[in-house]
């Protein structure tokens, strides 16, 4: 199987029924980048994630999964990252203190897709009589309580950052070529595909260090190099999920998204050559 085919079968998936805001007649996500990285990258030998959760090597969860063990050098990880439209970003740039509807739909709806996108390609891998698993559709996948509040024992953000997609963001995510408004997922498969080239060596490199999401966020949690991950959490927690269900009328968003849209990072990766940092809005850089 090609890196091809696969791009192919996951663009394909965009156009699933399931792909909606539900409660808006539009789409969650437009159409993802993906990324690759070898089972043997030495990045995968992280011990600590989030809020210093332990990590699982790739090899782990297909063992977990298929009960037998598989050597890193015939596994390889897929990173996607979906772009969130540019209708729900325009419509946040206007808020200052609670998430509009659209961007909670996505938070809520577009998560349940990814699910689904990351089942329907362990299908499509497991019929090709390929091993795979996709951690974001699987049960070892959990939130977890920890000392800074909810992590995850597999960071696709970290995933995106190994497979080329982009470098980590300092308040949370990754900012990519289309920007920092995207949600991300990944699978893991036992056969060899071509790695990504990482454009960069750092982990926070395509940051511009502009301090405009710190600017947004409502509760001052974005401090410099420095981000209140309890303070930020709370917010979400007692704040932006009690406007959510009383306003929309649905529970579940824990993403309030100030802090990524109307900064220059927001779709693209901001020109880090430019004194003000700044990128066109929707224009993602191409040199």
């Amino acid at each position: 199987m090609t890196s091809k085919e696969i791009e192919n079968f996951i663009a394909s998936l965009i156009d699933l029924p399931e792909n909606t805001l539900k409660l808006k007649d539009e789409v969650a996500f437009d159409l993802p980048i993906v990324g690759y990285a070898s089972g043997e990258d030495l990045m995968f030998g992280v011990k600590e994630y989030e809020n210093h959760i332990p990590g699982l090597h790739p090899a782990e969860w297909l063992d977990a999964k298929y009960g037998h063990s598989y050597k890193p050098s015939r596994i390889s990880v897929i990173s996607w990252a979906l772009p969130i439209p540019q209708s729900v970003r325009e419509k946040m740039r206007a808020e200052q203190y609670y998430p509009c509807m659209e961007w909670s739909l996505n938070a809520n709806y577009g998560q349940a897709f990814i699910r689904q996108m990351a089942t329907r390609l362990e299908d499509f891998f497991e019929e090709h009589g390929i091993d795979a698993i996709s951690p974001i559709a699987d049960d070892r996948v959990r939130r977890m309580r920890a000392e800074h509040g909810l992590s995850t024992n597999w960071s696709e953000s970290m995933a995106a950052y190994i497979c080329g997609l982009g470098t980590i963001r300092k308040p949370y995510g990754v900012i990519t070529e289309i920007g920092s408004c995207v949600q991300l997922g990944s699978i893991i498969v036992v056969t060899k595909l071509p790695p990504s080239v990482r454009k960069y060596t750092r982990l926070n490199e395509y940051c511009a260090n502009c301090g405009a999401c710190a600017k947004r966020c409502p509760v001052g949690a974005v401090k410099g190099d420095d981000v209140d991950r309890r303070l930020c959490r709370m917010y979400q927690t007692l704040i932006v999920l009690p406007h959510v269900k009383d306003k929309f009328g649905f529970d579940g968003v824990y993403d309030c998204g100030l802090c990524k849209t109307d900064v220059p990072c927001e779709s693209c990766r901001p020109i880090l050559a430019m004194p003000e940092h700044t990128c066109k809005t929707d224009v993602t850089e191409t040199g």
